[in-house]
């Protein structure tokens, strides 16, 4: 039989963000205050990036998806300038630049997928529902381990057994109605790809052998160059003049609400980026799924959706799943660090 609503009271909010918080740090401590600090703001950001979104869509007077996605990257790349330009000045070391070939083959690809995921799953959500896209995106970390292999980048294959853990639980704590669309799921796993595609090119440039040149905020910086061009381009195209002669009528809330979401898309970016240095692509994409608490329990209070007890289970499973992973990883990492030390010539 179908499983009852669970009423949630208006406390249950901060309760879940304090569960969230708890999770995060008794997971990620041993990685230290700011790797803890960046999970936290990252996931934060993720949370209320679509509320920001929907808070500037919510007039008819200002909808130009377009120009909203180039603001966003050109407050990214605003927000990193000011701090490269201060680390020159204490440090002395100067803002690193990327060569043609490094702008050309991986900078701009990073941007253009970036780009092409959210309209590839913004078309998703054309065909299918909403619950099965969050299904088909929980598979992101698999997609992305699988990109991190085929960029020559080291992966243990043991740690897909708590992926699979952590998608399992994903599928059981995403409730409504499955609808189903070929053209549709093509376009989620699309985005996946995509996604995927982004993480491991981010991470090969910030822990390859450019890792001293190409921080998060160096990359950011660089990468929202090309994504402000292209969103540029794509709104002329499709939204022609209108943007610009809108920001001249609209009242003061809709411009609160579009300096907001820019500051929200910045620190989200950014903090995507400190996130993927420590824990690389597919621990970001891991860590990422933690937020499914707090924004379900958000729904539920704010737009009185049921919650099942199917749901607490999954988020049980998915706690599970990135416990796991972060354990598993650790692990991993301290049985080379022994080998590479018994292969070491002893004095």
């Amino acid at each position: 039989g179908s499983l009852q609503g669970i009423s949630v009271p208006v406390f249950a909010l901060p309760l879940a963000c304090i569960v969230v918080i708890a999770a995060i740090v008794g997971i990620y401590w041993r990685q230290g205050f700011w790797v803890v600090a960046s999970i936290l703001t990252y996931l934060i950001a993720l949370s209320t990036m679509k509320l920001a979104v929907k808070w500037v869509f919510q007039t008819p007077d200002f909808r130009f998806p377009q120009i909203l996605t180039g603001m966003h990257a050109a407050a990214s790349g605003l927000l990193c300038l000011p701090i490269l330009i201060r680390r020159r000045a204490e440090t002395g070391e100067p803002i690193a630049v990327p060569t043609a070939r490094e702008m050309l083959f991986m900078i701009t690809p990073i941007a253009m997928a970036g780009a092409a995921s959210i309209s590839a799953n913004n078309e998703a959500l054309r065909y299918c529902s909403v619950s099965f896209v969050i299904i088909v995106a929980s598979t992101a970390c698999i997609c992305t381990m699988g990109m991190v292999v085929l960029l020559g980048m080291p992966f243990e294959p043991a740690l897909l057994i708590p992926a699979f853990v952590l998608v399992f639980g994903c599928a059981l704590s995403t409730v409504g109605e499955l609808n189903f669309s070929l053209i549709g799921m093509l376009f989620a796993l699309a985005a996946n790809m995509l996604r995927a595609t982004r993480g491991a090119l981010q991470q090969k440039l910030m822990t390859g052998e450019d890792k001293n040149k190409f921080d998060p905020c160096t990359l950011l910086l660089w990468s929202s160059v090309p994504s402000v061009v292209l969103s540029l381009v794509c709104s002329l195209l499709f939204e022609g003049t209108q943007p610009y002669r809108a920001l001249f009528v609209v009242d003061g809330s809709v411009i609160l609400a579009i300096v907001l979401s820019c500051v929200n898309a910045a620190v989200l970016n950014l903090s995507n980026l400190i996130v993927t240095k420590h824990l690389g692509a597919v621990g970001a994409q891991i860590v990422s799924q933690v937020r499914a608490l707090v924004t379900v329990v958000a729904d539920i209070i704010i737009f009185h959706e049921p919650m099942t007890s199917m749901e607490f289970v999954g988020f049980g499973i998915v706690l599970a799943g990135v416990y796991g992973y972060a354990e598993m990883e650790q692990w991993l990492k301290q049985q080379r660090e022994k080998e590479k030390a018994a292969l070491m010539p002893k004095p």
